[in-house]
């Protein structure tokens, strides 16, 4: 899944389209902030991290890899048997629990 980046949240391709109408051109540098521009699309979920990331806006999980640390996050998530663990980490971590 594409993600972009505005002033360090992670946004998907949906929202990141509402928020480069609210901000304006995210290829024009009115202050030269790089911060203040919408970056991307990056590839892979915004790409490995150590939790599992969703977009700050809408909450919908980006599919990113995952860091050894992260994959024990996971794991230790799905042991606890709580319901810390959503269904859609299962899928997209199928790797994880074979």
């Amino acid at each position: 899944m594409q993600v972009y980046v505005y002033q360090a949240s992670l946004f998907c391709q949906d929202c990141a389209l509402i928020v480069e109408r609210d901000i304006g051109n995210p290829n024009a540098a009115s202050d030269g902030k790089f911060y203040n521009r919408l970056q991307g699309p990056y590839d892979n979920g915004g790409g490995e991290a150590d939790i599992p990331q969703y977009c700050d806006r809408c909450f919908k999980f980006l599919e990113n890899p995952l860091t050894r640390e992260g994959e024990n996050y996971v794991i230790d998530a799905a042991k606890a048997g709580d319901g810390g663990c959503p269904k859609e980490w299962y899928e997209c971590y199928a790797y994880l629990f074979d």
